[in-house]
């Protein structure tokens, strides 16, 4: 970009939490520090920044009319409303509760435990406090709460319902877009990367244990049951469902959700075909590398970022 720009001897280094910028002659360049801090995951404003950054690399776009264009980016609204995003963090969490093998009870209890998390996410999201620390904090309602609702609803899989009920807290973007840069020998950016992904599964797994450790004490070991069969139809209604909550709560353009969709159920069919044919661990390697060849495919053709269906 600095070569098409005119901009010879620029450098220019990004960190997931800083960026480093050297300008002029070597012999006298002068470098600049920025302290930045990571965003929310919103795949629609994601594909849009990376639009406007090819127009201007390409010179079709000014760099001037793309700072305007950035700060217009940045600032716009989500596409979806609280209530809508809410209702989709419990919808996902039911859908995939089904994915787990869980039965009516258990995926009615996650599909609460959802949308729980879902009404948590908004709150935190308006206290900064609170979102320094909302994977441990919600881990730690959720899976209390769950062995509540087990005490109400009667014997159910506490530990599907817990899953499930989580599987939004998951760091999808991040750990996708670490491995991606280690793959293509961005070091650096990519161990940082990972090791926030760690971090944050580990923040969930400590307040999984304090959670499960309260809700025991307080309403006593839940009553293991084996789940209940499902319809036939059942799984391909929670493929379609999942997916499309995905894309109300990862925020992705509405053009999108079709891909989106395509994707989801590329996955589970193809890890199912996987599994069927080489066994589980190697089940899930063809689930992976089917999505993410798809992904490659749709970036090539609607130019379009590869995260937007592979997250």
């Amino acid at each position: 970009t600095s070569d098409r720009l005119g901009l010879a001897g620029h450098r220019f280094f990004s960190m997931p939490t800083q960026i480093m910028a050297a300008f002029g002659p070597e012999e006298r360049q002068r470098t600049h520090l920025l302290r930045v801090e990571p965003g929310e995951t919103n795949l629609g404003k994601l594909a849009a920044l990376e639009e406007l950054s090819r127009e201007v690399a390409h010179g079709r776009i000014s760099p001037q009319d793309g700072m305007a264009s950035i700060e217009r980016i940045v600032a716009a609204p989500s596409p979806y409303g609280p209530a809508l995003v809410t209702l989709a963090h419990g919808i996902l969490s039911g859908a995939v509760c089904q994915f787990l093998g869980g039965g009516w009870r258990e995926i009615v209890v996650a599909a609460v435990l959802g949308l729980g998390l879902g009404l948590f996410a908004i709150y935190s999201a308006n206290h900064a406090r609170v979102s320094r620390v909302f994977e441990p904090l919600a881990a730690f309602f959720v899976s209390a709460a769950a062995i509540g609702l087990a005490w109400l609803v009667g014997p159910i899989s506490v530990f599907l319902a817990t899953l499930s009920g989580l599987i939004v807290l998951l760091p999808g973007l991040l750990l996708t877009t670490a491995i991606t840069e280690l793959a293509t020998r961005h070091l650096a950016s990519g161990t940082l990367r990972l090791s926030s992904a760690f971090m944050t599964l580990l923040g969930i797994v400590f307040g999984v244990a304090l959670g499960t450790r309260l809700g025991t004490a307080v309403f006593g070991s839940p009553v293991a049951a084996a789940p209940g069969l499902l319809p036939e139809w059942a799984p391909v209604v929670a493929i379609v469902l999942a997916s499309a909550s995905s894309v109300v709560i990862l925020r992705a353009d509405a053009r999108d959700a079709p891909w989106i969709v395509a994707a989801g159920v590329l996955g589970v069919v193809a890890g199912r075909f996987g599994a069927l044919k080489l066994g589980l661990e190697l089940g899930m390697f063809v689930a992976a590398f089917g999505v993410a060849l798809a992904s490659s495919a749709y970036e090539r053709w609607r130019r379009r970022p590869a995260p937007v269906v592979l997250v």
